[in-house]
């Protein structure tokens, strides 16, 4: 205990603050503005095209302002919507694609880049993590009332903030029979 090793009882810094949950701004969410909203959409770990990224750019010129946002999660904000192009916006092909309300466990789903793009990781993260995720809801069913914060870091960095995460995995290498393969460590109940 740190108590013992300086000789003194350590005082609190403050209150934690964090909150239980996280906002994830999928969805459709009221903007101060009145009239005015904001469209989340699911960008699963992240991974979009150039051709979706155009399509977001359009959609944001013609039902909202320009504007897009996005967020640490990995998804995007289609901001300053107003109220009564909300329906057509919703009709879009666009968001069959990219859903403003994903299922739970594709809601909570971040995953760093891997090994594809940095030098750092020990794995492939990105469509491994769709694979689990896709896995785990035809084995669990897509009616999980609770969204599943699940992270991916393709190694010890932690970029994909895997130990804030209800599910979070690490990526490694492990020794398996004397053959080295990709593995990862597994957290479970982060905040």
């Amino acid at each position: 205990r740190w108590s013992n090793r300086i000789g003194q009882k350590l005082s609190a810094a403050g209150t934690d603050l964090r909150s239980d949950t996280e906002t994830e701004h999928l969805g459709v969410t009221a903007q101060k503005q009145p009239g005015l909203v904001a469209v989340g959409l699911s960008i699963p770990v992240g991974r979009v095209s150039a051709k979706q990224l155009r399509e977001i750019a359009r959609l944001s010129e013609v039902y909202g302002s320009g504007d897009v946002r996005i967020t640490p999660q990995q998804n995007m904000i289609i901001v300053n919507v107003p109220q009564s192009k909300l329906a057509a916006l919703q009709e879009e092909p666009l968001l069959t694609q990219l859903s403003s309300n994903p299922t739970p466990l594709f809601r909570g789903l971040v995953s760093c880049v891997g090994i594809d793009y940095c030098n750092l990781a020990l794995i492939e993260t990105k469509s491994i993590a769709m694979k689990v995720t896709a896995e785990l809801e035809k084995r669990l069913g897509k009616d999980l009332v609770q969204t599943t914060r699940m992270r991916w870091s393709g190694c010890a960095a932690g970029c994909g903030n895997h130990h804030t995460a209800d599910i979070g995995l690490q990526g490694i290498k492990a020794n398996i029979d004397g053959k080295i393969v990709d593995a990862v460590h597994v957290f479970v109940g982060g905040r």
